[in-house]
């Protein structure tokens, strides 16, 4: 009982989210069996030890959620690849699946990674018919002891939550890394856009 509650409660909730998101409180049929693809992946993995014991003790459960989130990710796919070809942009092959902002935004994340963490000794970006100046002298000493008091936060941190949970300690050290990133690709940047 317990455990049809719980995924009564979540399918509701989704559900309910995503009637009052669409236009005409009419979702596509793609965007349900999204919807049911994500739902059941909470379910799963949100539920508690004995609940999720009961879902596995019944293989056709299983089976059908299997086949509804393997039905989504084909299509998902059908959908990127299709789009993709047309237009010629990967960008706008996600975003026929997945929301606009969530597209923008990790595309905007994998820049900075690729910023931070692969563009060394790169040229600075000057448009043309335009002058370059330097201001990355005063900021980057500044942005450098951040860089390394953050190194110091960051070991202290994990060996502090390690004596307390592990998991937390490793989600922990896992966005203090990205935050290093970050600050990297932030005072590489400096010297890499500077024109007028």
């Amino acid at each position: 009982m317990a455990a049809a509650i719980y995924a009564w409660i979540v399918a509701d909730a989704l559900v309910l989210g995503l009637l009052a998101r669409s236009p005409g409180h009419k979702p596509t049929f793609f965007q349900v069996v999204g919807l049911v693809s994500f739902a059941i992946a909470i379910i799963l993995l949100g539920a508690s030890g004995p609940l999720r014991a009961v879902y596995f003790s019944f293989p056709p459960l299983l089976i059908a959620g299997a086949g509804t989130v393997f039905l989504f990710v084909t299509w998902s796919a059908y959908r990127i690849v299709s789009q993709w070809r047309k237009t010629g942009s990967f960008a706008s092959g996600l975003e026929s699946v997945l929301p606009k902002q969530l597209v923008k935004a990790v595309i905007s994340e994998c820049q900075v990674f690729w910023l931070g963490v692969f563009r060394w000794g790169a040229p600075v970006d000057v448009y043309a018919g335009q002058r370059a100046f330097s201001y990355h002298t005063f900021l980057t000493p500044m942005i450098a002891t951040f860089l390394a008091l953050q190194v110091i936060e960051l070991s202290v941190v994990h060996l502090l939550l390690m004596f307390w949970n592990p998991l937390v300690a490793w989600v922990f050290f896992g966005l203090s890394v990205w935050g290093l990133i970050w600050t990297t690709a932030l005072l590489k940047s400096f010297r890499m856009v500077l024109s007028v």
